[in-house]
């Protein structure tokens, strides 16, 4: 006779929670990263606050905003025959993820410079271990802990 799971209660007698363990994403992708370090490197005007680059993508930028990471501020004129200039300040959550970053990347005068990073990495490396949702006990372990340990 075979028996069959019906309920999500079975499925979980077979595969014990324990052996689950959850990875924190990251709050922002890869190319807003990139994004948002360009405006870190780029240029401030006179008041102070950061100029958004050309290049940069304005859907970007507007994610970015959203998810608190910049504040924008009014468009300033920058001399007098120049097109406005778009501005925002860098809040604290973008500053953390700046250093982050910087931190993460941080090189010797000798290594390469070609400067290209994966965020998800970074945030991965900087999380304490402690906010994992499950972690695997090393004094009990269960019969699917036994099967797979070395």
């Amino acid at each position: 006779m075979k028996k069959k799971a019906q309920s999500l209660l079975d499925f979980i007698n077979v595969f014990p929670l324990q052996s689950i363990q959850i990875v924190p994403r990251s709050p922002i992708t890869d190319k807003e990263a990139k994004s948002l370090l360009s405006v870190w490197n780029g240029e401030k005007d006179p008041y102070g606050y950061r100029i958004i680059p050309e290049d940069a993508d304005p859907i970007v930028i507007a994610s970015l905003t959203s998810k608190g990471m910049l504040k924008n501020k009014p468009m300033s004129r920058i001399g007098s025959g120049d097109a406005p200039v778009r501005t925002v300040e860098i809040t604290d959550k973008g500053k953390t993820i700046i250093r982050n970053i910087i931190l993460h990347s941080e090189k010797s005068s000798f290594e390469n410079d070609d400067f290209d990073f994966k965020y998800e990495f970074i945030h991965r490396a900087s999380q304490p271990e402690g906010k994992v949702a499950f972690t695997l006990s090393k004094e009990k372990f269960n019969w699917i802990q036994r099967a797979f340990r070395v």
